[in-house]
C-alpha cells in the first residue's frame, strides 16, 4: 500500500517529463508567423489624378532639415469637399488650393479656394470652402518643414565614430516613404511628371530625375539645381541626391542617338568606378535587344552614396550603396555587375511600367532579377547564368522552408515592405526563366516587347503581362500563371528509371511528392528527358501533370545515365536514385547542372573509393568553377592522403578564388604539417581577401594557438567589407574567450569605419555571452545610421543571449520598419525567446528528473521491505 502513491508519483512525473520534452521540441521547431495573413486588400482608391508635381527643397546639414514647398497639379475624379495627401512626421506651415481657370494652360490665372488643413495620422486633410469638381485642374501648394527625417530622406553627417565623414543627402521613397519628405500621393497606382528645384551649398552637386534645366548661383554661397522629368512615373521614383561627387562619364550610341551615362562616386574613388560601371552601355544595348524597346529616359545616371542600402531605380537616376565600389583584389570574389544590371533593368520594369499595387511587386523585382541573369548569360556564358539561377532557387527555397510559403501575387500582405522578399525577387526570376522555356526565346522577346509597348508609362498588374504574352505568342497561358503566380510552392519530383532489355524500353516513373493543398497545387510542366547510351544522347519532352505517372521511351540498350530536366529550366526539388556507375557517367554530361547534381550525389557515397576518385577528377579537370567548387566541398567528407593532396593542390593552384576557398575550407578536416603550411601560405600569399579569411578559420580548427597569433597580426589589415578582420576576431574569441574582449573594445574606439564595426560587433557579443553589463554598449549600435552596423548589433545581442539583450531587441523592434532589419530583429527575438523557453523547460526537466530519482530511491527501499 505504501508503494502505490510513490509509483503513481513516478508515472505522473514521467508523463510530465515527456510532455515537457515534447513542448521543448515544439518550441524549437516554431516558425515565425508569416506576414501574409491579413484580410485581402484592394487597390487604393484615388480622389484625383496627379498630373504634375514641382518640389522646391532647401537642404540644411547643420540642422538636418528640409525646408520644402510642393505644388501638385491634380484633376479630381469626382466632386470633392476635402483633399487628402500622405504626409508624416513633418510640420505643415501653409496650404493653398486654387482652381486653374483655363486648363491646361500653365499661364492661366489661378482662382484661390479658401481652405483649412490638419494632420491626422499620416495624412494631410485639406477641407475646402468650395468643392472642386471632376475634370477641373486644381493646384495644391504646401509649404512644410522636415527635421531629421526618420524615413524617406537621410542626411549623412560626421559623427563621433567617423569625424571626417563627407556630408551627403539622399532620398529613398520605396515603398511609400515619400510621405516623410514631402506631402504627396505615395501609393504606386498613379503616374505624374515632375520637377525638382534644390538649393544647396555652392560646393555641392545635386542629382535628380530627368534633364538638368539650369544651375543658378544664389546669395550666401548657395546654388540652385533645377531638374525636369517630362515623362510620367510614380511618386516613389522621385529622387534627390546632394553632395560632393566626381563623374565617370560614358556614352551609349545607337544609330544617331547618343545617350549620356554618368556614374558619380565620392572624391578619391574614381579609379574604382570603371570596375563597377564599365559595362553599363553594353547592358543597355542587351536590354534594348531583349525588350525591343529603346531605353525610355533622357539620360542614365548612377550615384554611390554612403549609408545607403542596396540600390534604387529612380527614373534616369539610380542610387547605389557605396559598397558598389571595390578594389582589384575584391574583384576576385565580388562583382557589382549584378546590382548594376538589376537597377538598369528597372528603368524598363518598375519605371516605364510599374506595379499598381505592392501585391504585384514581382512585375518590378522579378523582371529586374531575371534581366540581370540575362546579362550574365550574355557576358559570361550559359553556365554562369544557370549557376546564378541555381543559387536564386536555393535562396527562395530557404525562405519557403524556414519562414513561409505564399503566392507570388499576394494581396494579403500586412505592410508593403512584406512583399520585398525572396518570392518577389529570386522565385519570380526563376518563373520568368520557365516562361521563356515554355514560349521559347523568340516568343518571350515578342511578349516582353508587346507588354512594354501597350503599357508604357502605365501602372500594371499581372493580367496585363499575361495578356501581352498571349497576344504575342498565340498561346493560352492561364494554366502557367495560375500555378506559378497565384499559387505557392514548387514541384517536388521523385523519379525512378527501369530498363526492360527484352522490349528495349526505358520506363521513367515520375511522382510529385509535395503536399497538395489550397496553396500548393500539382504542377503541370513540360519536362526534357535526356537518355544517354554508348551510341549517343536522345532527348524527349513529356508533360508531367499528375501525382504519379510513368513514361516509356524506346532505348536500344541500357542507358549509361538518364537526365530529368538536364538544362534545369524548372524550379523544383528532385530526387532521382541512380547507381554509382550512373552518377560517374553523368559527370560527362554537357549540362552543368547535371554535372553538379552528380557531384553532390557522389559526395554522399563516402564508402565508395570510385566516388572519391571521380570527385578527384572533377576537382582537377572540370571546366566550370562552380562544379569544381562543389567537388572541393564534397571531398571534405572523404578521408585519405590522395584527397588531402588534391585539396592542397587546388588551394594553391586553382585559378578561381572560390574554388581555392572551398579547398581551404575542406582542409580543416585534414590535420598535418603540410596542410598547416598550405593554410599559412594562403594567409600570406593569396590575392583573395576571402581566401585569406577562410584559411585563417581552417587553421583555427587545426591549431587554435597558432591561428590566434596570426589573427592578432591581421587585425590592422583592411580588406573588402573587412572579411579578414571578421575572421581574425572570430578566431581570437574562439581561442581566448572573454580575454579577447579588451582587444575587441579597442577596435571599436573612434575613429572607426562602419565595415570595421560590423566585423567586430558579433564577436564581441559572443565573447560576452551571458554578461548583461555589455548590453548598453552593444544596443547603442542599433541606432547607427549604417544598416550593416545595425544588423551586426542585432547579431551581437542575439549572441549575448541575456534577458537584457532580448529586452533591447524588443524595444528597438517597435520603431523599425526596414524589411531586412525587421526580419533580422524578428529572427533574433524569436531565437532568444525560444532559447529562454527551452531553458525554462530544461530546468523543469532537471527538477523532475531529480524528483524521479528520489521516487526511484523510495521504490528501491520499499522493494527491500
Amino acid at each position: 500500500m505504501k508503494g502505490k502513491p510513490a509509483f503513481s508519483s513516478f508515472v505522473t512525473g514521467l508523463g510530465v517529463v515527456l510532455l515537457v520534452v515534447a513542448a521543448a521540441e515544439a518550441v524549437r521547431g516554431q516558425q515565425l508567423k508569416p506576414p501574409f495573413d491579413g484580410p485581402p486588400r484592394s487597390l487604393r482608391t484615388r480622389q484625383f489624378d496627379v498630373k504634375h508635381t514641382v518640389l522646391h527643397l532647401e537642404l540644411d546639414w547643420q540642422r538636418e532639415q528640409i525646408r520644402g514647398r510642393v505644388i501638385h497639379r491634380v484633376e479630381p475624379f469626382r466632386t470633392l469637399h476635402e483633399l487628402y495627401l500622405d504626409a508624416a512626421e513633418m510640420t505643415i506651415q501653409q496650404v493653398e488650393v486654387s482652381r486653374q481657370q483655363a486648363a491646361p494652360d500653365p499661364k492661366a490665372k489661378q482662382q484661390a479656394i479658401p481652405c483649412r488643413h490638419r494632420l491626422k495620422g499620416e495624412q494631410l486633410i485639406i477641407t475646402l470652402k468650395e468643392p472642386v469638381r471632376r475634370g477641373e485642374q486644381v493646384t495644391i501648394d504646401v509649404r512644410y518643414l522636415v527635421h531629421r527625417p526618420r524615413r524617406g530622406g537621410h542626411f549623412v553627417v560626421p559623427d563621433r565614430d567617423e569625424p571626417s565623414q563627407a556630408r551627403v543627402f539622399w532620398t529613398q521613397s520605396e515603398p511609400e516613404h515619400a510621405r516623410y519628405w514631402f506631402p504627396c500621393y505615395s501609393s504606386p497606382n498613379d503616374m505624374l511628371t515632375s520637377e525638382t528645384l534644390v538649393t544647396v551649398p555652392e560646393e555641392f552637386f545635386v542629382l535628380s530625375n530627368g534633364v538638368l534645366r539650369r544651375q543658378q548661383k544664389l546669395p550666401g554661397g548657395r546654388k540652385l539645381y533645377h531638374w525636369v522629368q517630362r515623362k510620367p512615373h510614380v511618386t516613389y521614383l522621385i529622387s534627390v541626391v546632394a553632395g560632393n561627387f566626381v563623374a565617370y562619364k560614358q556614352q551609349y550610341k545607337r544609330g544617331e542617338r547618343v545617350l549620356p551615362i554618368v556614374s558619380y562616386v565620392p572624391p578619391g574613388r574614381l579609379a574604382d568606378a570603371p570596375r563597377s560601371f564599365r559595362n553599363t552601355p553594353k547592358m543597355m544595348q542587351l536590354f534594348e535587344q531583349w525588350t525591343g524597346t529603346a531605353y525610355p529616359w533622357p539620360k542614365y545616371a548612377q550615384i554611390c552614396c554612403d549609408e545607403y542600402g542596396g540600390g534604387m531605380e529612380h527614373t534616369s537616376a539610380t542610387t547605389l550603396t557605396l559598397d558598389t565600389l571595390h578594389d582589384e583584389r575584391a574583384a576576385l570574389d565580388f562583382s557589382s555587375e549584378g546590382l548594376v544590371a538589376h537597377e538598369l533593368a528597372h528603368q524598363w520594369f518598375g519605371d516605364l511600367v510599374t506595379c499598381k499595387d505592392w501585391a504585384e511587386l514581382w512585375l518590378n523585382e522579378s523582371f529586374a532579377t531575371y534581366f540581370a541573369t540575362l546579362w550574365f548569360e550574355f557576358s559570361q556564358g550559359r553556365d554562369e547564368a544557370l549557376w546564378r539561377l541555381h543559387q536564386e532557387a536555393q535562396s527562395y527555397m530557404n525562405e519557403d522552408r524556414r519562414r513561409y510559403r505564399r503566392p507570388i501575387v499576394a494581396w494579403t500582405y500586412r505592410r508593403p515592405w512584406n512583399m520585398f522578399d525572396r518570392h518577389s525577387y529570386p522565385k519570380g526570376g526563376r518563373v520568368l526563366h520557365m516562361l521563356r522555356y515554355v514560349v521559347g526565346d523568340d516568343g518571350f522577346r515578342r511578349g516582353i516587347r508587346r507588354y512594354l509597348e501597350v503599357n508604357a508609362h502605365r501602372t500594371v498588374e499581372t493580367a496585363d503581362f499575361r495578356t501581352a504574352m498571349e497576344e504575342a505568342t498565340g498561346l493560352g497561358l492561364t494554366w502557367f500563371f495560375r500555378q506559378w503566380i497565384y499559387h505557392g510552392g514548387h514541384p517536388q519530383y521523385q523519379v525512378e528509371s527501369t530498363y526492360d532489355p527484352e522490349q528495349k524500353v526505358l520506363r521513367l516513373r515520375v511522382r510529385q511528392t509535395q503536399k497538395v493543398d489550397q496553396l500548393t497545387p500539382l504542377f503541370r510542366m513540360p519536362v526534357e528527358i535526356a537518355i544517354t547510351t554508348t551510341k549517343g544522347t536522345k532527348e524527349y519532352t513529356v508533360t508531367v501533370a499528375k501525382a504519379d505517372e510513368v513514361f516509356s521511351f524506346p532505348c536500344p540498350e541500357r542507358p549509361r545515365y538518364v537526365e530529368f530536366d538536364p538544362r534545369d529550366w524548372i524550379l523544383k526539388e528532385l530526387k532521382f536514385e541512380k547507381s554509382l556507375e550512373e552518377w560517374i557517367a553523368q559527370l560527362e554530361s554537357p549540362h552543368v547542372m547535371s554535372r553538379y547534381r552528380a557531384v553532390v550525389a557522389l559526395g554522399g557515397l563516402r564508402e565508395r573509393p570510385a566516388a572519391r576518385d571521380a570527385l578527384l577528377r572533377v576537382l582537377s579537370g572540370e571546366k566550370f568553377w562552380g562544379v569544381r567548387q562543389t567537388a572541393a566541398e564534397q571531398l571534405g567528407r572523404f578521408g585519405g592522403t590522395k584527397v588531402a593532396q588534391a585539396l592542397r593542390r587546388a588551394a594553391r593552384q586553382d585559378k578561381n578564388s572560390r574554388v581555392r576557398r572551398a579547398a581551404l575550407a575542406s582542409l580543416r578536416r585534414f590535420p598535418s604539417k603540410e596542410t598547416q603550411q598550405v593554410l599559412l601560405d594562403a594567409i600570406v600569399k593569396d590575392r583573395s581577401y576571402y581566401a585569406v579569411a577562410q584559411a585563417l578559420r581552417s587553421l583555427a580548427v587545426l591549431d587554435k594557438a597558432k591561428a590566434a597569433a596570426v589573427a592578432e597580426k591581421l587585425l590592422p589589415q583592411t580588406s573588402h567589407r573587412e572579411v579578414v578582420l571578421r575572421a581574425a576576431v572570430e578566431v581570437l574569441v574562439k581561442h581566448r574567450g572573454r580575454k579577447a574582449v579588451p582587444v575587441l573594445k579597442k577596435l571599436l574606439q573612434p575613429p572607426v569605419s562602419a565595415d570595421r564595426k560590423a566585423a567586430v560587433l558579433p564577436s564581441l557579443g559572443r565573447a560576452t555571452a551571458g554578461d548583461a553589463s555589455i548590453v548598453p554598449q552593444l544596443a547603442r549600435y542599433l541606432s547607427d545610421p549604417r544598416r550593416k552596423v545595425r544588423l551586426a548589433a542585432i547579431r551581437a545581442l542575439e549572441a549575448n543571449a541575456t534577458a537584457t539583450a532580448l529586452a533591447a531587441l524588443r524595444a528597438h523592434r517597435g520603431g523599425e520598419d526596414r524589411p531586412a532589419m525587421v526580419q533580422a530583429l524578428d529572427d533574433a527575438i524569436q531565437k532568444l525567446e525560444n532559447r529562454s523557453e527551452l531553458k525554462q523547460l530544461r530546468d523543469q526537466v532537471n527538477r523532475l528528473q531529480r524528483q524521479l530519482q528520489q521516487v526511484q530511491e523510495q521504490l528501491r527501499k520499499l522493494s527491500k521491505k
